[in-house]
Formats: C-alpha cells, structure tokens, sequence
C-alpha cells in the first residue's frame, strides 16, 4: 500500500445546467502547490505530477446552504484521473455581499492511470464570488494499491 498528499489549488466557474433548479456543472483548473513530503522518507517515493496541473469537472446539487457533487479530476501530465463523489453533503453560508464560504469532502471512488486502484478522501474549502466564480484549496488523501 502507498499513500499519497496533495494540496492542490483550484479556479474556476459553475454555470447553471439547463433550466434544472440548484443543479450546476463546476468547472475548474489547479496547481498543485505541494506533495507528500514524508512520501520519500518513508520509502514510498514522492508521487510525480510531471505539469504540475489538475482539472475538475462536477455536477452540483444545491439545496438550501447544503450540497452534493459527483465528477472527475484529471491529472493531464500523467494521464491520470480520479472519480469523486460527496461522502456527506457540503456546507456553505452565502454573505450579503454576495460571495459564499464553505467545505466539501470527496470520496474517491476509482482512479485510472497512476492513480489506478485508488482510494481515499478530498477535503476542500472555498470561497464563491458573486459572479458564479471560486477559489478551492483541496487537500488529497490517498491510498494506491502496493
């Protein structure tokens, strides 16, 4: 078994889905800001992301200050991706100026090319801007087979 660390730092959009209520498609590109630093003392070796990218592609159910996600996150570099899904509903507040805060956990519910076999959770936390814009710092926890 190998673990891996991830933080990763995400832009992006949500834009509506046709005309279903509190569904959207969230969008987004990120950098990964850091690896698992203890990935080589440990003898695991620290996992290579040769671009140093991400991209996530979800579909958002919203209901009142609560929300579901499910979508994929690719690692273009290595041709690698990762299926997600909530494990419970994500948090949010909207402010009266319009921007909203919040949190989400992600299970990983497959993966394919580096990350084939894996499992694991994302934790993110964001911050919405008024025009349907945010900024996400997710922190991947994951477990590949040996």
């Amino acid at each position: 078994m190998k673990t891996y660390s991830m933080l990763i730092y995400f832009t992006g959009k949500a834009e509506a889905i046709g005309h279903a209520t509190g569904v959207v498609r969230s969008r987004a590109q990120g950098l990964i800001l850091a690896l698992d630093p203890l990935a080589d003392v440990q003898g695991e070796g620290a996992l290579q992301v040769p671009t140093g990218v991400a991209h996530f592609d979800t579909v958002v159910t919203v209901r009142g200050e609560q929300s579901w996600e499910t979508g994929r996150v690719d690692f273009p570099g290595i041709d690698s991706y990762l299926d997600v899904e909530t494990v419970m509903p994500g948090q949010f507040k909207v402010l009266a100026s319009g921007y909203s805060t919040g949190s989400i956990a992600w299970r990983v519910i497959r993966g394919g090319g580096r990350f084939e076999g894996a499992t694991g959770i994302v934790t993110g936390n964001f911050v919405g801007h008024p025009d349907d814009t945010f900024t996400d710092h997710q922190l991947f926890k994951l477990v590949l087979p040996a």
